[in-house]
């Protein structure tokens, strides 16, 4: 996997829930937008077409975490946790591998599994 590859997935990862809170930030604009046409005037059509588009971007790359969790075992899916959704200060790589009782190598080997299951389904060559 090209490195420029693993370094967005591991940002979408790690922005997993802002991107979730979002996605609920710009369906209620949407919505205001639709239920109120007097304060649409407030957005070009433009702007409006910028959101609906950042929403189909947000669904489709949270939609492909969501189905890659789904498809990990459950040693991935603890690191996954551990490593991207832990709150802030997040465990190092070491306390990591210890709290999971693996090598730090089988961790990187599952972070690297967890990059290709959400690739995959993202559609991004291998």
């Amino acid at each position: 996997m090209r490195r420029g590859t693993r370094a967005y997935i591991h940002a979408e990862l790690l922005n997993y829930q802002r991107s979730r809170n979002e996605i609920g930030r710009i369906c209620r604009k949407l919505d205001d937008i639709a239920l109120f046409p007097a304060f649409s005037d407030d957005y070009t059509s433009e702007e409006r077409m910028y959101l609906e588009d950042r929403l189909r971007w947000l669904r489709r790359v949270t939609e492909a975490i969501a189905a890659a969790d789904q498809d990990m075992s459950s040693e991935e899916r603890a690191v996954l946790r551990l490593k991207f959704w832990s709150p802030k200060p997040r465990p190092t790589d070491i306390a990591i591998a210890k709290r999971l009782n693996i090598s730090t190598s089988t961790l990187y080997r599952r972070i690297g599994q967890i990059y290709r299951h959400v690739a995959q389904k993202l559609g991004m060559v291998l």
